[in-house]
């Protein structure tokens, strides 16, 4: 924000000496009263005082040419500020609506990012509440990765693949969240499922052998014997395995 300068400055250095109150040092303190205002959250209240400051100097008349350029200068320096005093107060009040999306989808470096940009007054409620959730939800997710690495350590592979899970639900940008999530992975033992798939692949492969065992065996006796009869195969259903939707 841009500083309001002390008018009595500008006043005396123009070699006015004004007598009784002067209307641009009374503009000028109500800006710096707009300003505090500002930074007690009452937004409405600071852009109604700041509105007051430059319509005292507009109305401010002097037949002093030095008076005037005065005025002149003051009044653009509050134009500005309520300028900026506006747009600073749409940037806050639209913040928690942007920002909340970030704080359920798990990125919450990403929202503190945004938030320490924005850099909010104490007072603003809404963001407040913001930065605590993303403090407490990073806090938790910290948690649960470092009881996840013990339980790595310990070999409960299958234990840390669900601490980490919950950890990434909270903070998904958790710092090597990721890579513990692909090493415990990789240190999990198959589950029911994959059990059920390498009986199916024994099985298939065992039968195969068989049939090709007989196969070979007939081969070997036609060669020795051309006029014996072929042998009667029996034909063996294939077996009945069961998979996690039922029987196949």
């Amino acid at each position: 924000m841009i500083t309001i300068f002390i008018v009595t400055v500008l006043l005396l250095g123009s070699g006015v000496q004004p007598q009784g109150p002067d209307p641009l040092i009374y503009a000028s303190s109500q800006a710096t009263y707009a300003q505090s205002l500002f930074e007690q959250c009452q937004y409405e209240q600071a852009l109604d005082w700041m509105q007051r400051a430059i319509q005292q100097v507009r109305e401010f008349r002097s037949p002093q040419p030095r008076e005037r350029d005065t005025a002149a200068a003051l009044l653009a320096r509050l134009e500005i500020e309520r300028h900026e005093l506006e747009q600073r107060a749409k940037q806050l009040r639209g913040a928690p609506r942007q920002l909340e999306p970030l704080l359920e989808a798990g990125q919450l470096e990403t929202l503190r990012a945004r938030l320490s940009e924005l850099n909010p007054p104490p007072c603003d409620a809404a963001l407040r509440s913001l930065q605590q959730q993303a403090d407490a939800r990073a806090a938790e997710a910290a948690r649960l990765v470092r009881t996840a690495d013990r339980s790595l350590d310990e070999g409960q592979a299958a234990h840390a693949l669900r601490l980490y899970r919950d950890a990434e639900r909270l903070n998904r940008q958790q710092a090597g969240l990721q890579e513990r999530i692909a090493r415990a992975r990789a240190l999990k033992p198959p589950g029911r499922a994959a059990a059920i798939v390498g009986k199916v692949l024994l099985t298939t492969v065992v039968v195969a052998g068989i049939g090709y065992a007989g196969y070979w065996i007939y081969e070997n006796q036609k060669q020795k014997n051309p006029s014996a009869p072929a042998p009667q195969v029996r034909n063996i259903p294939p077996p009945v395995y069961r998979s996690l939707g039922g029987l196949r």
